[in-house]
């Protein structure tokens, strides 16, 4: 179940408070770095918390962020795909 927003416009995931133009732009900067749509699409289906928290996350103007959003999303990915298997 979706966590309520705690005001228009803004994304909760993993009691972060993202605005949605972040969560956004990390899908863009996800798919600037190689990650395919589908691939983010379908984590998002898997785990919408951590695939969202990790877009926000990637999405955000400090790098080290950037990074750890970079990295756990790669890994959200990778460990989905290892499930399927």
């Amino acid at each position: 179940m979706p966590e309520p927003t705690p005001f228009p416009g803004t994304i909760r995931a993993i009691g972060e408070i993202f605005p949605a133009h972040v969560v956004r732009a990390g899908r863009g900067v996800a798919e600037h770095l190689g990650i395919l749509a589908a691939d983010i699409d379908a984590v998002t289906l898997h785990d919408r918390r951590f695939a969202t928290y990790m877009l926000g996350q990637l999405g955000s103007r400090d790098p080290d962020h950037q990074r750890a959003g970079e990295v756990g999303l790669r890994r959200l990915i990778a460990t989905m795909q290892d499930d399927a298997a």
